[in-house]
């Protein structure tokens, strides 16, 4: 009999548990939010990270619980199966854009503000993980990540996220 030993994210990764969700938005307006709608099925959801980079000098951003949103009005982010062997699918869904009737209640408040971090060229770029260390989503419930552009001018924003099937 052979034992099999692995990490949390190797068996989750070998067991088809594993997805990844990419988006970006090329120029979000000065002042402007973008919101992602990420709705858990019937089933709790480990999140394992949302991780944000831009060429900002500043952003805000803030989660909230119980958002009241029209399902289907953004566009959806595809969950990208990490390991193409298994046949599985995410219990978790991701939508860019979608009309917010009612934000629901803040999970961290105040909202939280990331400034850019100057790099050669006096160019500002934003690093940083939102979310991390395996946040747990309950069963049928739907979050709200806003992120808003304190900028000037349009700026772009790119979201990379890592959800687990439990």
């Amino acid at each position: 009999m052979a034992i099999r030993t692995e990490s949390f994210n190797e068996g989750k990764f070998l067991d088809g548990k594993s997805f990844s969700y990419i988006t970006s938005e090329l120029a979000l307006a000065a002042g402007a939010d973008l919101n992602l709608v990420l709705c858990v099925g019937n089933e709790p959801a480990i999140i394992r990270f949302i991780k944000l980079t831009s060429d900002a000098d500043s952003l805000s951003w803030q989660v909230f619980a119980g958002v009241d949103h029209v399902a289907g009005s953004g566009v959806n982010v595809p969950a990208i199966k990490r390991n193409s062997l298994a046949d599985t699918h995410s219990i978790v869904t991701l939508e860019k854009g979608s009309t917010i009737n009612s934000v629901g209640l803040p999970v961290f408040d105040p909202a939280s503000e990331v400034i850019g971090q100057s790099a050669a060229g006096n160019r500002s770029y934003i690093d940083v993980d939102l979310l991390t260390d395996l946040f747990t989503a309950t069963a049928n419930i739907c979050l709200l990540l806003r992120i808003t552009n304190n900028d000037s001018g349009p700026k772009r924003v790119n979201i990379n996220a890592e959800s687990y099937n439990n």
